[in-house]
């Protein structure tokens, strides 16, 4: 038997058995989220009359019934076996959340992020049902205190229908609130793999559940949070997604180690490629010594062979038009720009490529790096810009800074472009430099063209 004032590790237990794990996932997701505090705060104040600000026992009451809701979404947490510390509308809450919870439990597939978030979406709903639960729940209990064969709601001897049995013909309290939390479920699951989604945009393998040993980090969870709150970094994400799509292929280049296809004739002394009808004329007595010659010359003909597989690449560099005009037609510029910012972070993360991402309007805005090893780095905030000494995380914190960022200024490129010219590396071989604009800028000067063309011409 479970003691009704029993606390498991510190914490009270009223209707579901949360354990210590659940306590504290519960609690660090609740304290990095000011969405998750308002949405039990909400819960407080639903059963604390109009005038009255929720008391402290109110609001840990409606914090225990979160966190045990926490539970039945997570681990499928089994009913305590008494409930006499329970509240009326805690346990007529947890009747009508019931099917909702099972149905979100095999959704979240025990990701203790997603479990939270799919806990913000019953709570929401139950925030706002409660009040009409309150109100079930207070004629459920006056029909209950009617004297048998009184009427409701008549004079003594009058006819009635008898006492109240619930609400719409005989609907205990909850049902309503119960058919409600079904419907939600549904849609609060369509809205998880929605977030799944977005994340593997993000950075591929963020959509996975993380480790047990690592799951009480909330910061993932606030990162979920605002890829499924923040459209402009909704939007970003799946224009990436289209992108990185149509990048499936992994960019090849022709080159002669592969040996895999014949393409050509040309002169040489590799005597595997010397076509036959050279190495015949080696055995001739006439023609063998000139023939020899032109093989140690590396005169003779022979096969050009090619094959297609990765070249190793340089770092990359994306200049980024943030300028007022790129808000235009919806902001819809402004998006694709940061999917082509986003997908080039991701190739340069599976290249082990570095990856610098300028925000520029009338100047240098913002810089970003992801290094070779997938290390994010900006400046510090008493740092220039372009500084790069702060560390900022890695391949998914980069990418939501890059989905984050907002707009602003006119458009001027000779600065930013002179900028990577000088700072980004692309004196290195095999380097790429990305402009992304809506073609609203002032015109670019000849010295700095003459740059560009300078550095295309060593391998850019």
């Amino acid at each position: 038997m479970t003691d009704p004032n029993y606390t498991f590790n510190g914490h009270a237990q009223h209707v579901h058995a949360a354990t210590r794990r659940h306590e504290y996932l519960w609690r660090t997701r609740t304290e990095a989220s000011g969405m998750l505090q308002g949405l039990v705060g909400k819960l407080a104040q639903a059963t604390t009359p109009a005038d009255e600000a929720p008391k402290a026992a109110t609001r840990r009451t409606a914090n225990t019934f979160a966190r045990e809701l926490y539970a039945r979404v997570m681990s499928d947490a089994p009913a305590l076996e008494q409930q006499q510390a329970a509240t009326q509308w805690e346990q007529g809450l947890h009747r009508a959340v019931a099917d909702a919870a099972s149905t979100l439990h095999t959704s979240v597939g025990g990701d203790a992020d997603f479990a939270a978030l799919a806990t913000a979406g019953l709570l929401a709903k139950a925030g706002d049902m409660l009040p009409s639960l309150l109100d079930q729940l207070e004629q459920e209990e006056a029909a209950r205190q009617q004297p048998q064969g009184q009427p409701q709601g008549g004079e003594p001897g009058q006819p009635g229908d008898g006492p109240a049995t619930g609400l719409l013909g005989g609907l205990q309290a909850g049902d309503l609130i119960g058919a409600a939390m079904r419907r939600l479920a549904t849609q609060v699951a369509g809205e998880l793999q929605e977030t799944r989604t977005a994340l593997a945009g993000l950075a591929p393998g963020l959509e996975a559940a993380p480790p047990s040993s690592n799951d009480g980090d909330p910061r993932r969870y606030a990162l979920i949070e605002k890829v499924r709150d923040d459209k402009d970094v909704k939007r970003a994400l799946q224009l990436a997604g289209r992108l990185h799509r149509s990048h499936a292929r992994v960019r090849a280049m022709r080159t002669s180690e592969g040996n895999t296809e014949i393409v050509d004739v040309e002169q040489g002394g590799d005597m595997r490629r010397v076509l036959g009808t050279t190495r015949g004329k080696l055995d001739d007595a006439d023609l063998g010594d000139y023939t020899l010659a032109q093989v140690l010359q590396r005169k003779a003909l022979q096969y050009a062979l090619a094959g297609t597989e990765p070249l190793e690449r340089g770092p990359i560099c994306v200049l980024r038009d943030v300028s007022g005009s790129m808000c235009t037609n919806g902001g819809l510029p402004h998006a694709w720009a940061a999917a082509a910012c986003i997908l080039a972070v991701q190739v340069g993360a599976k290249e082990k490529r570095a990856v610098t991402v300028v925000n520029y309007d009338g100047g240098v805005r913002t810089v970003r790096r992801l290094d070779a090893k997938g290390v994010a780095w900006t400046n510090g905030p008493h740092s220039p810009v372009g500084t790069l000494d702060s560390r900022m995380g890695g391949v998914a914190d980069i990418v939501m800074a890059i989905a984050s960022d907002a707009t602003a200024g006119g458009t001027r490129l000779n600065p930013v472009i002179t900028w990577a010219l000088d700072n980004a590396g692309l004196d290195d071989e095999r380097a790429d430099l990305l402009l992304v604009t809506d073609g609203r800028a002032d015109q670019v000067r000849a010295d700095v063209l003459a740059r560009v063309a300078e550095a295309k011409e060593a391998g850019l």
